[in-house]
């Protein structure tokens, strides 16, 4: 039997200052059969430039252009085009470790899984890790239990990229990112998490984010939170296409306050003015969700941090002091 083929698709924005790092890593993989399909979302700077020239050399690179439409919409047309058997996505301005596709296709050639979750950490510009997920609570899942943890973000992370999926489980399902421009990988886990049958988790770290003030996913403003919102609209489209929304009503419930919950946090450490962070305060805790999930049902499926996060809300100079106040203690969400 011939080996498994690796697809893995980076989508490439304006970073240049930040690719190299990337770029050795892919090449570094042990596991040779792979294809590294780059999907150039409009950059202006030179990113593409600098990723032919890195790959002069090598015929399992394919480039794509595309006018600038998001990762998401970047992400969808490499799986397009891909062939590989297993699909990877890798941001463009992180990396990989050198083992990620030789011990993912290994433990994905042991079972009939759609996905397998492994461990990422984040790390700063100056080489500092401030997060780690590096160990899961589960080792396998499956059914019913894979979209509930997805929702409540137990172990089944929003992220896309500590994650390997089957190429003909997405195909099958028609699972794409949504076309907006953030919180598409909030929207896609829950879709990926809704139609798999079989998941498992390697409790490693194979996966290194960079964390810089001006990359999208710190980003904070009218497109993060409008997109937000959007993802929440579609997010309830599909549990009605799908006839749950009054199964899964009370756990969307809880998700939603749970990404509000986050959102606020966002905004209170990054929003620099206050009448606009009093806006999006406003905005957020009078969607119709946030204002249905006050009940007892709802209510059990959140922890304390999300629930402290959402009664401070209703004070939003409180929540606004104690974002100072962690500052000043060099905290700040990563």
């Amino acid at each position: 039997m011939s080996e498994a083929l690796c697809s893995i698709i980076v989508p490439v924005f304006n970073v240049r200052e930040f690719l190299q790092r990337c770029l050795l890593s892919l090449k570094a993989q042990t596991y040779k059969n792979i294809e590294i399909i780059i999907v150039n979302d409009g950059s202006t700077d030179g990113s593409m430039t600098l990723c032919k020239e890195f790959f002069a050399q090598d015929q399992n690179v394919t480039f794509l252009d595309q006018v600038n439409s998001g990762q998401g919409v970047a992400r969808n047309l490499g799986v397009s085009v891909a062939s590989g058997d297993y699909i990877v996505f890798v941001d463009a301005d992180d990396w990989i470790d050198k083992e990620l596709c030789s011990d993912l296709v290994s433990r994905m050639n042991e079972g009939p899984l759609d996905f397998i979750s492994f461990g990422l950490d984040f790390v700063t510009q100056d080489e500092k890790v401030v997060h780690e997920i590096s160990r899961f609570r589960f080792e396998t899942l499956s059914g019913d239990a894979i979209f509930k943890a997805a929702m409540l973000d137990d172990a089944v992370l929003s992220s896309p990229v500590n994650k390997m999926y089957r190429r003909s489980f997405l195909q099958e399902y028609a699972i794409e990112f949504p076309a907006v421009r953030a919180c598409e990988d909030m929207y896609f886990s829950r879709a990926v998490s809704f139609f798999s049958s079989h998941t498992a988790f390697i409790s490693k770290v194979y996966y290194h984010a960079l964390i810089r003030n001006n990359s999208t996913s710190r980003s904070i403003g009218a497109v993060f939170f409008n997109s937000l919102i959007e993802v929440i609209r579609l997010e309830s489209i599909f549990l009605e296409k799908n006839g749950v929304a009054q199964k899964y009503h009370h756990l969307f419930l809880a998700h939603v306050s749970k990404q509000i919950a986050h959102a606020l946090v966002l905004a209170a450490f990054r929003m620099p003015v206050y009448a606009e962070y009093e806006n999006v305060v406003v905005k957020l805790m009078g969607l119709p969700e946030r204002r249905l999930a006050n009940g007892h049902d709802v209510q059990a499926l959140l922890g304390i941090k999300h629930k402290s996060v959402l009664k401070l809300a209703k004070f939003p100079r409180m929540l606004r002091l104690m974002a100072k106040i962690l500052k000043l203690m060099n905290y700040s969400p990563y």
